[in-house]
């Protein structure tokens, strides 16, 4: 039990000193304003809210708005995947979702992918996302496109 102590306290302490680095910058947790976007057009379709949670070592995890539903019958996971500090304020992400139909199957995956941009004072990105659904044997079901606006939840 000591040694197990012993290895959180370390890990914490390597995250509290990479908050002040460059690429501690994106953790926490941000409330995005997702707007869905028709990819050759760039029209909005909708928008929704979505909450996102930067954890070291560059893992996000995922709640909220949907910025990945097929249709409204559909459900899905929290999000996972891993994030990287690209140089200056740059980022980027990607992770995967689970979507299940109303009966809690299983039928298909999403995976997005995030260029994010932080603002001036750190407390605020602009993000550009791509997604693209899939079926359980890998065949695309839909594409996506969106614009995040993200204030970072103090």
């Amino acid at each position: 039990m000591l040694g197990l102590t012993a290895a959180y306290a370390l890990r914490s302490e390597r995250a509290l000193a990479q908050g002040n680095s460059p690429d501690g910058k994106l953790m926490g947790t941000w409330r995005a304003d997702v707007t869905l976007r028709n990819c050759q057009t760039g029209d909005v379709i909708r928008t929704a809210q979505s909450l996102i949670t930067f954890v070291p070592p560059a893992t996000p995890s995922v709640k909220g708005g949907s910025t990945l539903e097929v249709s409204s019958t559909f459900f899905r996971s929290g999000g996972q995947g891993i994030w990287r500090h690209e140089g200056g304020p740059n980022f980027s992400t990607n992770f995967r979702f689970f979507l299940f139909n109303s009966s809690g199957v299983l039928t298909s995956t999403s995976d997005v992918t995030k260029t994010i941009v932080l603002g001036p004072g750190d407390n605020e990105y602009t993000a550009t996302t791509a997604s693209e659904t899939r079926d359980l044997n890998g065949n695309l079901l839909q594409a996506g496109c969106a614009t995040d606006i993200a204030q970072r939840v103090q």
